[in-house]
């Protein structure tokens, strides 16, 4: 394996959600952020659909997703307790559906467009 030098700012372990966001921030600020991560780029981070608050993207200073990234907006959220538990079913969830493979690639493009190197 080829050493790389880096001189910089932040060091961020993980380039899924929460490490993309972080490097895009910091990057935003004028840091200087170096990203890694165990697998390739195009797949690091959560691989599924996730209910997130809408709410939580406004308070991060996230753009809300859009489509094809958002699945649902704020419908029926259903929580279910295993493969055959109990449903139970929130309406007016405030909830949005987020493709979170799309959600990091998004947040990763933030990044590298703030001048984080992932």
């Amino acid at each position: 394996m080829a050493r790389v030098s880096y001189s910089t700012d932040v060091a961020v372990v993980g380039a899924g959600t929460a490490g993309a966001a972080v490097a895009a921030f910091a990057a935003a600020r004028g840091l200087s952020v170096v990203v890694v991560d165990a697998k390739p780029r195009a797949d690091a981070g959560a691989r599924w659909v996730n209910g997130v608050a809408g709410w939580m993207f406004d308070a991060a200073g996230v753009p809300r997703p859009k489509a094809p990234e958002l699945l649902a907006d704020g419908g029926v959220f259903h929580l279910i307790a295993g493969y055959d538990g109990p449903r139970v079913a929130v309406r007016d969830s405030g909830i949005l559906e987020v493709d979170m493979r799309l959600l990091v690639a998004r947040l990763q493009g933030m990044a590298t467009h703030a001048g984080a190197r992932i």
